[in-house]
């Protein structure tokens, strides 16, 4: 798994976003979801390639299938 961090913009959200890079991402979302991760229902997703997750505290990260 590669992670990539990206930082917000510090007045409107002070917290960071990791991209997970993943070689089987649904294997990896159930294990995410079954360890307290939640689904995010994000903005513009429609033709998305990668899932949006919640840790318990609340701060999103996306899951997205390495090619």
């Amino acid at each position: 798994m590669a992670i990539t961090i990206v930082s917000s913009d510090p007045e409107t959200h002070q917290r960071h976003h990791l991209d997970l890079f993943v070689s089987n991402q649904k294997t990896e979302v159930e294990r995410l979801l079954s360890i307290g991760a939640q689904r995010v229902n994000w903005r513009d997703r429609e033709e998305a390639d990668d899932i949006v997750l919640a840790d318990p505290d609340g701060n999103t990260f996306c899951v997205i299938q390495k090619e």
